[in-house]
């Protein structure tokens, strides 16, 4: 039994789309070499996914509750300050029963929100403990975290997505397919490099770049290589560029 990526089945359709067309495409796609199948994850690999998965949707829920609750509190003259912490300060005032500036009708549904707010909070809290137990005990993921930038989050989303990594040739391979290297084209004796490519797993994508940026903001004054490379990359590229450069560097540590 074999995985094929659906996205390189697809050049090997003929005509209009039908199961019997789908079927040859796929056909022919099982008998080509350089067609490399998708590694079938274990169970722990799947549940290990599967918490990412909805730890991220309460993530995703938690801002968007924040913007949009910023974003009604500024049509009321109330601007607040982005970030979670500012926001947690910020609502805690305006529903207060003392504050004049809103009405009771409003600040009722405003404590609704913060124990929204709250619920979400705590589920991301619990789920992160879940993670960092599953780091810390796992022999693969103790490896990741002795890399800097990989923590708990990261160290078992790269586990999930790739076991024991045995599927991948090199370090280069992997932030390759992490769609962290520039773009290439080359025709004739005619070459050129783009931005990055963005392929791969954008969830462990954002999660690597997260984790650069935390390392590159605490490069400064240090002396090891890693840390002067990077600080020196922010300098001459700036910190978005520098940020995506090391998490290709520790995807190919990794």
């Amino acid at each position: 039994m074999k995985l094929i990526p659906a996205q390189h089945v697809e050049p090997f359709v003929r005509g209009n789309k039908s199961d019997h067309n789908d079927a040859i495409a796929i056909g022919e796609a099982a008998r080509r070499p350089n067609i490399i199948p998708v590694p079938i994850k274990t169970i722990e690999q799947s549940d290990i996914q599967s918490i990412h998965r909805m730890r991220e949707r309460y993530v995703s829920d938690k801002t968007g509750l924040t913007n949009q609750t910023r974003g009604l509190l500024s049509e009321y003259g109330i601007i607040g300050a982005a970030g979670h912490k500012a926001f947690s300060t910020l609502i805690r005032e305006v529903s207060a029963p003392e504050y004049e500036g809103l009405s009771p009708l409003l600040k009722d549904q405003l404590n609704s929100v913060a124990d929204e707010y709250c619920y979400q909070n705590l589920r991301i809290q619990e789920y992160n403990r879940v993670l960092s137990e599953i780091a810390h005990q796992h022999p693969l993921c103790q490896i990741l975290l002795s890399i800097p930038g990989i923590g708990p989050i990261n160290a078992t989303a790269i586990y999930s997505a790739i076991g024991n990594g045995a599927q991948i040739d090199s370090g280069r391979q992997f932030s390759v397919w992490m769609g962290l290297t520039p773009r290439q084209a080359s025709s004739g004796d005619k070459f050129s490099s783009g931005g990055i490519t963005k392929r791969g797993n954008r969830y462990l994508h954002k999660q690597l770049v997260h984790g650069a940026r935390a390392v590159l903001f605490r490069s400064k004054g240090k002396k090891d290589q890693l840390n002067r490379w990077a600080h020196a990359v922010a300098e001459r590229r700036g910190i978005p560029k520098a940020s995506v450069a090391l998490a290709a560097r520790l995807a190919r540590l990794a």
